[in-house]
């Protein structure tokens, strides 16, 4: 869908990242939203990043964007069950009609988080993008302390 809007679509992970004990549906299901949402804020010639490093005992994964930002008033309710971002804003920057979407979609993806004992974040500054930050812990391996 990235090459289809124009956008570049950059997936960087060392092969060598360690384990978590996940269910990765449910992890697949956050990330294909969280990229969706990128596609959908971001204009044509944008780039998205798909990102993965491993931080003390967890593995961190990025999704950022080059799109429009979200304002810093909707930020702390972004993840809230039924927000949606500011109309006005969407409206000049979604690529899907206004009104598309009930504000589940990132509620859905932190609980989908949460109950894999992650956490998420958002940082954003309008006009240059957004990158959404997961945290999940690395698996603890037999006979390591």
């Amino acid at each position: 869908r990235a090459e289809s809007a124009g956008l570049t679509l950059i997936v960087d992970a060392p092969a060598d990242l360690p384990p978590v004990m996940i269910w990765t549906d449910q992890i697949e299901a956050a990330l294909i939203n969280l990229v969706d949402n990128a596609i959908k804020f971001t204009p044509a010639g944008g780039t998205i990043e798909l990102a993965g490093r491993q931080a003390g005992d967890s593995c961190r994964i990025t999704v950022s964007d080059t799109g429009a930002g979200i304002p810093p008033d909707d930020l702390p309710r972004v993840f809230d069950r039924f927000y949606r971002v500011d109309k006005a804003h969407s409206r000049q920057t979604s690529r899907t009609p206004l009104g598309s979407g009930a504000g589940l979609g990132l509620s859905i993806v932190r609980t989908l988080i949460e109950q894999n004992d992650g956490h998420i974040e958002v940082a954003s500054i309008p006009g240059h993008g957004t990158t959404f930050t997961i945290e999940l812990p690395v698996a603890v391996q037999a006979g390591k302390n």
